[in-house]
């Protein structure tokens, strides 16, 4: 079954799902900035994005910009792409990464499989991808 905004094309890239909550995200990235929401109710960090803080409840979420920098959290390399699209990028890596914000993010680590180590230190950059612009993270310079 197909969800919505999905084109069940084999032979293209696959987009995320963009949802109303999350549209001031997808405006940061097109212009290079790492956005995630804020509760001035609480101080907790929402992420997903979200219209009501799921901590307290609260209404009016702040949105900032992350510095793009963390640690692998956890990771998984693809050795079997799931569509030909994938063919000519696998290996590839996905994981989480925890934000030196204090929230989690899953993204592509564009790096060797064979380097990746939980804890390595990354940062958040850009790739356009069809008509798409993604945030993916490469290992932070030493």
């Amino acid at each position: 079954m197909m969800e919505q905004g999905e084109s069940g094309a084999l032979d293209q890239w696959p987009e995320p799902r963009k949802t109303m909550d999350a549209e001031p995200f997808w405006e940061g990235v097109a212009a290079n900035k790492l956005l995630y929401q804020h509760c001035p109710s609480c101080s907790q960090i929402v992420w997903p994005a979200h219209s009501v803080c799921p901590h307290c409840d609260a209404t009016g979420l702040v949105w900032k910009e992350s510095a793009g920098k963390g640690a692998i959290y956890s990771y998984s390399t693809v050795m079997r792409p799931p569509t030909p699209i994938w063919n000519e990028k696998a290996p590839y890596t996905v994981g989480i990464i925890h934000l030196d914000e204090d929230y989690y993010f899953f993204s592509e680590i564009d790096e060797p499989w064979e380097e990746m180590e939980v804890g390595r230190r990354v940062e958040v950059t850009y790739i356009q991808r069809d008509q798409m612009r993604l945030p993916v993270f490469k290992f932070a310079a030493a």
